[in-house]
């Protein structure tokens, strides 16, 4: 059956009506009477009180006083009245339940939130595509004069740079180094897996500045749509402004440490600002297990991560404290003085006691070099 627009009037299916089938529909809708089918309509579907409807229900909004079983789409405004039932799969945007109605059904809700994540996910990989093609487009097609070709080569051959070293860059640059078509094409791969790291800090980039603006906006309630493009464009012009800045367009294109460096603290960071996010939720702690493994890995490229050790401190302390000076100075003290001991002690005493039992076996024992190396 099909519904016809009738001069603005609602179309209408009586009380004592039994229909069965599919109605599709540009105008407002009243069932009455019995209906076992889909309704479709942009408009709004009024389900009297002795009107029961079983099947699908897509439209723009809904008011309900009688009996709906099946799947129920709302993009607007769903109201249950006193004396509905309501059961199913319901999806909507926003629920009014009067006291008196029955809602038994498995419910989601969306709302404009959803549509500005997605987008802001689409902007964040198309900058992401500009950056990754501006990158492999002006990308050094071989060593440059100066660690790079240290670095290619010992990526290539797994052998071990200068001190502190960079086991993690090795490896990850040992595995691109696998898709070269012969010995020339080394060097272009890892110049790619550089371009590529770069890429990412970028798309992470976006997404920080991104998720600061809506965090200093939503503090005066929800977003105008305004203001969310503007939170989007203010996205794109930082990230794109860094894209092209001298200092890292440089490091992008060359196989260096710091692009894949770069991409460690930006993608910590945002997962900072994750966590920051959901820290009142169940299982909010796996943000932070997961931003110490980042950390982690980031010292087998290089130190600079780190950095984010009192940003996290601070962000840490602001989201289950007050607002204090004497406070927040307390907590940057404190991060501060972990990233010290790490970066000042643990690191280099390590390094240092690992070469003293190294002596201590070698030279006071007698025993061989590569003592902890099993040879097949």
């Amino acid at each position: 059956m099909r519904a016809v627009d009738s001069n603005g009037q609602y179309s209408k299916i009586d009380k004592n009506t039994i229909l069965t089938g599919t109605i599709n529909a540009k105008t407002d809708i009243r069932i009455d009477g019995t209906l076992d089918g889909d309704v479709i309509t942009t408009g709004k579907v009024i389900i009297g009180k002795d009107a029961q409807v079983k099947g699908k229900l897509f439209c723009g909004n809904a008011d309900i006083e009688g009996v709906f079983n099946g799947e129920l789409t709302v993009s607007g405004i769903l109201n249950l009245k006193k004396g509905s039932n309501v059961e199913g799969k319901v999806h909507i945007h926003k629920l009014i339940v009067e006291s008196g109605a029955t809602f038994n059904a498995n419910c989601s809700m969306h709302s404009e939130q959803d549509g500005v994540k997605k987008l802001n996910n689409i902007i964040g990989w198309a900058v992401f595509l500009i950056a990754t093609f501006l990158y492999l487009v002006t990308m050094e097609k071989t060593a440059s004069l100066w660690d790079c070709g240290e670095f290619i080569s010992a990526a290539y051959k797994l052998e071990v740079v200068h001190a502190p070293g960079a086991p993690l860059f090795l490896m990850m640059g040992r595995i691109f180094t696998l898709f070269a078509s012969d010995v020339t094409q080394v060097a272009v791969m890892v110049n790619s897996m550089s371009a590529l790291a770069s890429s990412f800090t970028i798309l992470f980039l976006f997404w920080t500045i991104t998720a600061f603006g809506r965090k200093i906006y939503s503090k005066e309630g929800e977003i105008e749509t305004s203001k969310i493009y503007a939170i989007l464009g203010a996205g794109i012009v930082g990230s794109l402004a860094y894209t092209f800045s001298d200092s890292f367009w440089f490091s992008a294109v060359e196989g260096e440490v710091y692009a894949l460096s770069s991409f460690f603290t930006a993608v910590t960071f945002w997962c900072i600002l994750k966590w920051e996010e959901v820290a009142d939720s169940p299982h909010a702690s796996k943000w932070l297990v997961l931003i110490a493994y980042l950390i982690g890995l980031s010292i087998g490229v290089h130190l600079l991560s780190l950095l984010t050790i009192p940003a996290m401190g601070m962000i840490y302390y602001f989201k289950n404290n007050t607002d204090s000076h004497k406070g927040a100075l307390k907590a940057f003290a404190i991060s501060s003085a972990i990233l010290l001991f790490i970066q000042g002690i643990f690191i280099p005493k390590t390094a240092s006691l690992m070469g003293w039992f190294d002596k201590l076996f070698v030279n006071g024992f007698g025993l061989p070099f590569n003592l902890s190396l099993i040879h097949i």
